[in-house]
């Protein structure tokens, strides 16, 4: 693997892969590196080097550190590089499969189960409990396999990954004996406010309203419950699942802000803008809603308005977060970041390509 002085890898030097294939919304391509089956991933839009300040290549960016994240947080993960190749910042996948293992996404278990007119992009909460507890294979694998769902959305509520679908984690069958386990971590392209341009990093930075609505207010997770997106913290911090508490009992001790600052700073050719949103933001999400949730779970005190809220479908709004601020004396400065509207694009993008 040859790695140019400003740390980015020369994917120029891959070779082409006629074997593999790799589904999703983002542009891909499969390549050999040192022997290594790879999915080279490009950003939204093409971005060149010289043109990272804007919002295009955030989904690269986002897929690199959010799989380090997860590694630094104990979760297994798959490899990835940030490099060049054909001119383009691109981040590179190394293929965690072996020649005899296959890998199959969780729509793959839900089309066994539900007509296409009940699958949708985004599960609903009790699907995915019940495939997992009733598919022949996943069954025999029950406890792991919820305990890596909630472990996964745990590490996304800090990570603030809007885009966990049905598609972006799955379960790895080998051939040889059987067995079935999960993958490891991918797919974190929707995380670290991928619609943000450094200029809406900036203004988001100069706002404390502006910082607390992207925590408090959006983005919410891929899941759907009573038919509404469940909210972070809601879900965390209300005791409405046991295996979400649990999650949270393992998973919230292991984030390391000074690890996850580290990994930050050496990502290469980004710039100190980034680096300060980055780190501000998950410092502030892992206070506000890992930290509390972490709270409420071992202290079993839990936030019975979030559980509320989750049960009559009334999510945490902007106009909550602007009451919430005056009671604290705090001043609210609205600002037009840019990625509010963006987001919601992004995520209507995707749906239609499905």
């Amino acid at each position: 693997m040859v790695v140019f002085d400003n740390g980015l890898v020369d994917f120029n030097q891959s070779e082409e892969d006629p074997i593999h294939d790799y589904s999703g919304s983002n542009r891909k391509e499969p390549r050999i590196v040192d022997g290594i089956p790879f999915m080279i991933k490009y950003s939204d839009k093409r971005a060149r080097i010289g043109q990272l300040d804007t919002s295009y290549v955030n989904n690269t960016l986002s897929e690199y550190i959010g799989s380090h994240l997860a590694g630094a947080a104990g979760l297994p993960a798959h490899k990835t590089y940030l490099g060049i190749f054909n001119d383009e910042l691109v981040v590179g996948c190394a293929n965690f499969l072996n020649e005899f293992e296959v890998s199959h996404e969780f729509s793959f278990y839900m089309r066994k189960k539900y007509d296409s007119s009940e699958i949708g992009r985004i599960p609903k909460y009790e699907q995915i409990y019940d495939v997992i507890r009733n598919d022949p294979s996943l069954s025999t694998i029950q406890e792991s396999a919820l305990q890596s769902y909630w472990d996964t959305f745990a590490f996304d509520a800090w990570i603030a990954n809007f885009d966990r679908h049905r598609g972006k984690w799955s379960y790895i069958y080998d051939r040889r004996d059987g067995t079935i386990r999960p993958a490891p971590v991918y797919g974190c392209g929707s995380s670290l406010y991928p619609a943000l341009s450094e200029s809406g990093m900036q203004k988001v930075l100069s706002s404390e309203y502006e910082i607390r609505k992207r925590i408090e207010v959006f983005p919410n997770a891929a899941l759907l419950l009573n038919g509404t997106k469940a909210g972070y913290y809601e879900m965390m911090a209300s005791g409405y699942d046991s295996y979400c508490s649990e999650a949270v009992r393992r998973i919230v001790p292991r984030i390391d802000m000074e690890m996850a600052t580290d990994i930050i700073i050496s990502t290469p050719v980004i710039s100190d803008t980034r680096k300060r949103f980055y780190i501000q933001m998950l410092r502030e999400r892992k206070t506000r809603i890992l930290d509390r949730a972490y709270e409420a779970v071992m202290s079993a005190h839990y936030d019975l308005e979030a559980r509320e809220r989750l049960l009559n479908r009334k999510p945490f709004t902007a106009q909550m977060l602007q009451e919430e601020m005056r009671r604290e004396g705090k001043q609210i400065v609205m600002l037009d970041c840019g990625d509010e509207v963006a987001e919601s694009k992004i995520h209507k993008k995707r749906v239609n390509k499905k």
